[in-house]
């Protein structure tokens, strides 16, 4: 779930110079601050990358004795590359591992401030993520925009820029399929062609969701006001698969509209405009037209703005294709994985106590002989 983050502790009580596996790399002058590289050993070795060490940022503000720590607490936890998701358990038992590296008390990195966090899954999907992305359009009231993924791959990443968040979706499997180059993991989908078949054989089709907080005001403005610190993240850990839940449920994806006898002249209009492309692109650049030429009409030029767009969305459910994939499918997928980690976290908070009853009674047992 937890991914990336930037956690500003004040009042360091470390010694950032004396660390082990701590370098220093430059002076960033316009942040006034120092900047240094931690080495921290990687809590898992396996498939489909070995890469033994995670490098986490280091922002020192040697004048005011702060320190803002920036990495993957995901990748730090499982590998370089993975496709496991934190789970809340993990999580805790990384950041003790943190707290270790950059030696300093767990209660010291508990109280630190989360200014910037990565909140995704990586959702099993029942068709390619190739075919999903291009289809995807819009979240809330935003439209897509696509960029291209580092190192000249031929893939792209969808993101929808928010004020106050982003959302990216990508295939996951591209970060999977690597190859180490100098010493760093470079993203190609003409490497490990072998290990990319297995995955397509086994339909392993994994879409990354992820949501990126920017501030604490991002925290506020989507209802994680209550999340400040790493401790809070701990004990509100459930509230983030909320979160992503509610959010997933504003991303639409979009299917040719098929021609009904029951459109209306303006349905039939908006129909014939769509109907020439199948590039979602040039539909959404249609959609953009046809909301410009109803907000001239009128005087709430943003109120028209999303009456037109919640109209197209609707003329797309109504006239939607049946037995192509959409919307109810792709909520469907991801809600599974939902259920599936809190269903684990369920699992294991009733093992934990089945042992320490277990435990309890060999005590006890001992005691009456």
């Amino acid at each position: 779930m937890i991914d990336n983050v930037h956690i500003t502790l004040r009042d360091f009580s470390g010694d950032i110079t004396s660390l082990k596996n701590c370098s220093f790399s430059k002076i960033n002058k316009q942040k006034h601050c120092e900047v240094y590289s931690l080495e921290l050993e990687c809590g898992e070795l396996g498939f489909p990358i070995k890469t033994k060490y995670h490098s986490f940022g280091i922002e020192y503000y040697k004048r005011i004795n702060k320190v803002i720590v920036i990495g993957s607490i995901r990748k730090l936890c499982y590998n370089q590359v993975s496709l496991k998701d934190l789970t809340r358990d993990d999580f805790e038992k990384t950041i003790e591992r943190l707290a270790e590296g950059l030696g300093i008390p767990l209660e010291e990195l508990l109280q630190g401030t989360i200014t910037q966090c990565e909140i995704g899954l990586n959702v099993k999907t029942r068709i390619p993520c190739e075919d999903i992305i291009p289809a995807i359009f819009k979240y809330g009231a935003k439209l897509g925009n696509r960029k291209a993924l580092p190192e000249d791959t031929e893939d792209e990443t969808l993101y929808f820029k928010q004020e106050n968040r982003e959302l990216d979706i990508y295939d996951k499997e591209l970060e999977i399929d690597t190859k180490e180059e100098g010493g760093k993991l470079k993203a190609t989908k003409k490497t490990n062609k072998e290990l990319y078949a297995r995955l397509r054989e086994k339909n392993n089709n994994i879409l990354r969701i992820e949501f990126n907080l920017y501030n604490k005001k991002s925290f506020e403005q989507v209802g994680l006001e209550h999340i400040r610190t790493i401790k809070d993240l701990i004990d509100n850990y459930a509230d983030l698969y909320d979160f992503w839940t509610k959010e997933v449920r504003k991303i639409e994806l979009y299917n040719k509209p098929e021609y009904s006898i029951n459109m209306s002249d303006k349905e039939y209009h908006l129909f014939e405009r769509i109907s020439k492309t199948s590039k979602v692109e040039e539909v959404m650049e249609i959609i953009k037209k046809y909301s410009e030429h109803n907000m001239a009409r009128k005087i709430n030029r943003a109120k028209a703005k999303s009456e037109t767009i919640e109209d197209v969305i609707n003329f797309f459910y109504k006239y939607k294709p049946i037995g192509k994939y959409d919307n109810a499918q792709f909520r469907v997928d991801a809600f599974q994985k939902v259920i599936k980690m809190k269903k684990t976290r369920k699992e294991n908070i009733i093992n934990s106590y089945t042992a320490v009853k277990n435990l309890l009674m060999k005590k006890s047992a001992k005691k009456g002989n």
